[in-house]
């Protein structure tokens, strides 16, 4: 690298060529994110990470809210499962194999592991392989992992997974140089910029989740207290002594629930409760809802509040929790599909005979039921219109599917689009007298359902 003498005599004689400034890349100039996460303080400390993960696993086997959040998420990440495709036959067979072996039968394993990223931010799989290249799966709690150790100039290329246990060996990260025996994939969810672990979904709702709960209980409190009552004789007693042999009486046998009590005119009984002044609640406990809702993402009538009864209201409150869930399904679709992608590596290193890189599929069911007759009203509205336009041949083919294929929100193949498709003669007439693009009543397009 030239000098800044040289540089300075560069510019002022403009004769002189000026010499070329190069940089070669190392490991102390190459930062993709930067040198170490530690350089940045953005992870929680140790205590306070552990401190979330005990109150937010706390809460979910002990608050119902917390339980119905995490639950919530799962009802429509995975819906009825999630299940995948292998156009290639040996790789099928082998991961077939591979998810439903004893010992991992991952169908009814990723509803756990779902529930633990939800309420952890983290999930860990420790994958142990045998000699044979099969691999076994096993979620390990995050409270275990005390440090993530990576490259020291990229925090996210992820090489050890340090044990809370000094004793114990720290986990490799998976490698796909080298065959290995044990090796750990880490998936986190709400991870900010900078930090190696992610953050729980129900991390910011713990202390409005505790006030809910408080308020709830102290409602219960008050109107215990308030049920309990305390009878009051009033009467004309001659001297102390008679008045006190009449409370000693009744004391021996107090009046029944449900009881008749028969008294002369000298008794006068009352009973006195206590007149506490709590307010309704219900603004109070509305509000605190209202900030859970919002933490989670979820309209009211979600979390046991029918804050509106119209459908088109709750319909139109429930589309950003329906985005949002879809985008959590993408990521947790993309995690089964690297969890079998290196199942299919690891497994190459003792059968060379699959190929390298076959195309996997993960299929999961819809967010919500009501996105299907959307679409397909879309289609029976735009199909007649670009069958029209194709006829005309105003339009061709590709462009035809293209636009069909995205109104039903499903994604073209181009590789299977056919060569050449049928068009209609338009000025064919037909027996009845009709043209022959023109729709009969029973080919009319549906009508849309009218909300309530």
């Amino acid at each position: 690298m030239p000098t800044l003498l040289e540089r300075l005599r560069s510019f002022a004689n403009p004769a002189t060529p000026r010499p070329t400034l190069t940089v070669v890349e190392t490991d102390t100039n190459f930062y993709t994110g930067t040198s170490t996460a530690a350089d940045l303080f953005r992870d929680r400390l140790d205590y306070d990470r552990l401190t979330i993960l005990a109150e937010a696993l706390r809460a979910w086997r002990t608050n119902p809210i917390a339980r119905w959040i995490v639950q919530l998420t799962n009802v429509f990440i995975l819906g009825t499962g999630m299940e995948w495709e292998c156009t290639n036959k040996r790789s099928s067979k082998f991961l077939k194999e591979f998810w439903e072996h004893p010992l991992n039968q991952l169908a009814l394993q990723l509803p756990k592991w779902l529930d633990e990223q939800t309420r952890s931010g983290d999930l860990f799989l420790l994958f142990s392989v045998d000699a044979a290249g099969m691999s076994y799966v096993r979620a390990v709690p995050s409270e275990r992992i005390k440090e993530i150790q990576s490259k020291e100039n990229d925090y996210q290329q992820e090489t050890f997974f340090i044990q809370d246990d000094l004793n114990a060996s720290p986990w490799p990260a998976y490698n796909p140089a080298e065959p290995q025996t044990t090796f750990m994939l880490h998936f986190p969810i709400n991870q900010p910029v900078g930090c190696q672990f992610g953050e729980s979904d129900l991390s910011p709702l713990l202390p409005w989740i505790g006030r809910l709960s408080t308020i709830v209980s102290d409602r219960v409190t008050l109107n215990h207290v308030r049920s309990m009552i305390s009878f009051v004789m009033q009467g004309k007693f001659m001297d102390p002594a008679s008045k006190q042999k009449r409370q000693r009486e009744i004391e021996l046998h107090p009046p029944k629930q449900g009881s008749v009590l028969v008294t002369d005119e000298t008794e006068v009984w009352s009973v006195l409760s206590a007149k506490l002044d709590s307010s309704d609640a219900k603004e109070d406990i509305l509000a605190v809802k209202k900030m859970i809702a919002v933490g989670v993402g979820v309209p009211l009538h979600y979390l046991a509040e029918p804050e509106s009864s119209t459908r088109t209201t709750a319909e139109a409150a429930g589309t950003p929790t329906f985005k949002r869930f879809d985008d959590r399904q993408r990521q947790f679709k993309h995690t089964v599909l690297t969890i079998l992608q290196i199942a299919l590596a690891v497994r190459r290193h003792t059968d060379k005979s699959l190929p390298a890189a076959p195309e996997i599929v993960i299929n999961a069911g819809d967010i919500t039921e009501r996105d299907n007759s959307l679409l397909s009203l879309a289609a029976a509205r735009v199909e007649p219109a670009l069958a029209d336009l194709y006829d005309r041949k105003l339009i061709e083919e590709p462009e035809y599917l293209r636009i069909f294929y995205r109104m039903i929100g499903e994604l073209l193949d181009e590789e299977k689009i056919p060569t050449s498709g049928l068009r209609k003669d338009i000025n064919k007439p037909t027996g009845t007298g009709q043209i022959a693009d023109q729709p009969t009543p029973e080919d009319q397009e549906p009508q849309e359902d009218t909300p309530e």
